[in-house]
């Protein structure tokens, strides 16, 4: 009787486990079902830094790449911060020594003004 106990405690136990695992990789993927990544790392971007133009979650966001005219003329993107750093609005990123910004993907939200768009998703990658 005591081993029949310690089992269904233990199968019990497992269940609940499942669950929260369930519920909090559901929650975490909600908010990124609109990222698709490639297989491959795409074309190089030209831009050298990029301004974070409104933050998604701590680690991504849409930004700006540098153009002529500082950050007022340059393409968006949706930026992943691969190096676990906290993004914040208005923070400029440089492309270090060794490293180029890739396009990896794509992603699609919704503007303000009630328009989806879709802009190239860019990682920082070691350069090749």
């Amino acid at each position: 009787m005591k081993n029949f106990l310690i089992f269904g405690g233990g199968v019990v136990a497992g269940f609940i486990l499942a669950v929260i695992v369930g519920v909090v990789l559901v929650s975490y993927n909600e908010g990124m079902e609109n990222l698709k990544m490639f297989d491959t790392p795409g074309e190089v971007v030209s831009s050298r830094s990029f301004k974070v133009l409104q933050v998604f979650d701590e680690n991504s966001g849409l930004v700006n790449g540098e153009g002529k005219l500082e950050y007022i003329d340059g393409d968006l993107y949706f930026f992943i911060n691969q190096k676990g750093q906290d993004l914040y609005d208005d923070q400029i990123i440089k492309v270090p020594e060794g490293k180029e910004a890739r396009i990896m993907g794509t992603f699609r939200y919704t503007s303000k003004s009630d328009i989806v768009k879709t802009v190239p998703v860019v990682m920082l990658l070691d350069k090749k």
